[in-house]
């Protein structure tokens, strides 16, 4: 899973930061696991805020122009 959230992976990445922290199929590292939690909580609150584009921007072409 390291590979996927180096990739970008927002599940992977939370994955890879629990691993880290007890030490799970890697090397214990809590430098490593607050590198991949910190970079998760950002990545997810880009997904999030993404998706809430997506629907206000489909939202809008639905309603067109003159129906705000």
């Amino acid at each position: 899973t390291k590979f996927a959230a180096d990739l970008g992976d927002t599940e992977s990445m939370y994955n890879i930061a629990i691993a880290y922290k007890n030490g799970d199929g890697v090397e214990k590292s809590a430098e490593n696991a607050e590198y991949y939690m910190q970079k998760f909580k950002k990545n997810k609150n880009f997904a999030e805020w993404y998706s809430a584009t997506c629907n206000k921007v489909e939202n809008f072409s639905k309603k067109g122009i003159d129906n705000r």
